[in-house]
């Protein structure tokens, strides 16, 4: 249930009294376009049930000055094998995301793995510059990966070049392959969340694996969840790497059976120290004795790495009250959405009831400062909060997020996805998703602008399913110098024939000029 803290909410209020001109567009819907794979100039072929669309990232894997995107596809079916998984990579432009795509899978001509079956290959997706070349590389998500063990999960890592994403340096990881601690056993999930961040500050980007479902202390606490850091150099990633988890030497906290530790990741520097930090998802930590209520576990990098210094958040220390079944942790981000020169961390609780409304969902805001994130300086957001639409019933508001400077005021906004609520235009219980725009200040955060298919000018229709939002991701694609929104609808069908094939859908920024 949502509680408040008033001298906070006056504060946000009055922000957005004093800032109501800059509140309004952000992005240029009426140049906005949807892309499936069906779309002219894109290759394969749009198939039912591939969700198109599932995860997405952003990154310039050719070195070009514009950004490109990379969409998971972990159901499509590759060479007579369901669901086994691909990636498709759209390269941007000066005209935004052009028609030059790749479509990467373990069935390709030099891939490293073995393809087969169920196991979802582009589950997740994550950017960065694993090797400091300058060319952006992608770690692609593969959790029920059945090379060591029957879903055991397996990372790919493909390396970015002057032609863009290639085969010819990509690794695949696992607990198995070496210098990497632990082993793959079955069920662990390792891939099924991924996070990237400089964590030692070498210069180098360091990926952050999850791994929810690995069985921990000697595999004596079932399903307890780990997360594996493993550090970028010269060579790539895999050359040094830790284990972290609830029952690590140093880390504060009590390991539980299915607390899935590393359900979801992200990274930022909370106290501004020049080492990146790790926020853990703990979607179904129990919580003042209420099951699935949820938390999060930040843990401080060093010199060294991520190291020991740590801190739990839950709604036993935040605003809000802890349920069962609420899942806080479940998706997270990070990011300087004040200005104030420290990174926040906002905390989606999807499940969370909005007074009679079960699951119409949340987000936590969490201040960073010299000290790290802490509970003093925190808030509670739902629907129902400065003009945001109306709180509803499974909407799942707080599902996924991006960040972007969407309105040009130099500050960094949040876009919030509620992949199930329903059509902002008021249609009735079509719940094909909307995405909600909350722009940043001085003060903290602000409602700024919603978005679902029916908007104007998006190009698509509301219907149930298509599960609009369901992924984000933000950057500038025609390199213009303005941030550029994606947003993923997996559930989109095409012509009422093909259900599910899934699609992106790209908004372009532009200039916002006051009055």
């Amino acid at each position: 249930m949502v509680k408040t803290n008033t001298s906070f909410l006056i504060l946000v209020l009055f922000s957005l009294l004093s800032t109501t001109a800059n509140a309004a567009v952000t992005l240029d819907l009426a140049n906005s376009r949807m892309i499936t794979q069906n779309t002219d100039g894109i290759s394969q072929t749009a198939e039912a049930s591939d969700y198109f669309g599932w995860a997405v990232t952003t990154g310039d894997y050719n070195g070009d000055g514009y950004d490109d995107v990379v969409t998971g596809i972990p159901f499509e079916g590759i060479s007579g094998q369901s669901e086994a998984g691909a990636i498709q990579v759209i390269y941007g432009s000066s005209g935004g995301l052009s028609t030059q795509d790749e479509v990467f899978h373990q069935n390709r001509a030099g891939m490293a793995g073995t393809l087969n079956s169920h196991e979802h290959f582009g589950y997740a997706v994550a950017t960065g510059d694993f090797d400091n070349d300058g060319f952006d590389d992608v770690a692609v998500g593969i959790p029920l990966d059945k090379d060591e063990a029957d879903f055991s999960g397996s990372v790919q890592i493909l390396y970015g070049s002057a032609s863009g994403l290639s085969t010819g340096q990509n690794q695949l990881i696992n607990q198995n392959s070496p210098s990497i601690v632990n082993s793959s056993e079955a069920d662990d999930h390792f891939g099924y969340s991924l996070a990237v961040g400089d964590f030692n500050n070498d210069g180098f980007d360091d990926l952050a694996v999850g791994v929810p479902q690995e069985d921990i202390k000697n595999n004596s606490v079932f399903n307890g969840g780990a997360v594996h850091l493993i550090y970028g150099s010269i060579f790539g990633l895999a050359t040094n790497n830790h284990l972290v988890s609830l029952a690590s030497d140093g880390i504060g906290g009590t390991e539980a059976a299915h607390d899935k530790f590393g359900y979801a990741l992200t990274a930022g520097d909370f106290d501004s120290d020049g080492f990146d930090d790790i926020a853990v998802g703990i979607p179904n930590r129990l919580v003042d004795g209420k099951g699935n209520a949820g938390a999060v576990k930040i843990i401080y990098g060093t010199a060294t790495g991520i190291g020991t210094r740590d801190k739990m958040f839950s709604q036993n220390n935040l605003a809000g009250i802890p349920e069962s079944n609420d899942h806080l942790g479940k998706a997270l981000i990070a990011g300087d959405f004040n200005h104030d020169g420290f990174d926040d961390l906002v905390i989606g609780v999807e499940n969370e009831n909005v007074g009679n409304l079960n699951s119409a969902g949340a987000i936590h805001f969490i201040l960073g400062s010299s000290s790290g994130l802490t509970n003093t300086s925190n808030e509670i957001f739902t629907q129902d909060d400065f003009g945001i639409n109306q709180a509803e019933s499974q909407a799942y508001f707080g599902s996924s997020f991006t960040k972007g400077d969407f309105n040009q005021d130099g500050i960094l906004d949040l876009a919030v996805g509620a992949f199930l609520d329903d059509d902002i235009l008021g249609a009735g219980n079509i719940k094909g998703g909307t995405v909600t725009i909350l722009s940043g200040n001085a003060a903290g955060l602000f409602f700024t602008q919603n978005v679902s298919q029916s908007t104007p000018h998006v190009g698509a229709i509301d219907e149930i399913g298509d599960n609009f939002g369901y992924s984000l991701t933000s950057g500038d694609y025609n390199g213009d110098g303005l941030a550029d929104l994606i947003v993923g609808a997996p559930g989109e069908g095409i012509n009422d024939i093909l259900f599910k094939v899934g699609a992106i859908w790209v908004s372009y920024g532009m200039f916002f000029l006051p009055p």
